[in-house]
């Protein structure tokens, strides 16, 4: 994987790229050594109003603090620990639109609750009917399937999951990063400076 300082990379970001962490808290290492993946969270870029006449850069994300909230990449990049990971997401204006478009649609909605994350975990999707409840991974596939259509194959999340499934899995962030490998998008790792 090619670095680059977050400063460059941070102009050529646009709406529908992801950005993958693997922080060292206690809860995302649970969650790589849960999942088998090197990632514990993703997050999507988006467009947001500009301040001042100047366009900013911004980050959605589905969060434990806050659910579904909006920020400027900045901000969220200084308080980001551990590793950091950039995959360009490749979409046209079009799909930028309907990416951010479906992320403002869901800002403030709220995370789902630990038992959801378990039950998604071995494959359960439990469907009540809306799409507004979401873990950082299912929110960047519902934004990503909103923009161009595509669903983000998802696959229980360690390998003594349950067989029978009840509506589809939800993405890990490391499968969220494998399906844009698979399309051509090359990841970035991020780097301070």
């Amino acid at each position: 994987m090619t670095a680059l300082p977050y400063s460059i990379a941070r102009m050529r970001m646009q709406p529908g790229d992801a950005i993958l962490t693997a922080d060292p808290a206690w809860g995302a290492r649970f969650i790589r050594l849960y999942t088998g993946d090197d990632w514990s969270h993703i997050a999507g870029i988006v467009k947001g109003p500009p301040i001042n006449g100047r366009n900013r850069v911004y980050v959605a994300e589905a969060h434990l603090d806050g659910g579904i909230q909006r920020h400027l990449l900045s901000r969220w990049w200084e308080v980001q620990g551990g590793r950091a990971c950039w995959i360009p997401g490749g979409l046209d204006s079009r799909q930028q639109h309907f990416f951010s478009a479906s992320a403002k649609r869901l800002n403030g909605a709220k995370y789902e609750g630990v038992r959801d994350f378990i039950l998604q975990s071995i494959g359960l999707d439990l469907e009540r009917g809306d799409d507004t409840d979401k873990i950082c991974s299912a929110f960047y596939a519902a934004c990503w399937e909103a923009a161009t259509g595509d669903v983000i194959p998802g696959r229980p999340w360690f390998r003594w999951a349950l067989p029978i499934r009840r509506g589809r899995c939800v993405p890990t962030p490391g499968a969220v990063a494998r399906y844009l490998e698979g399309l051509g998008c090359r990841p970035v790792e991020l780097v301070r400076g």
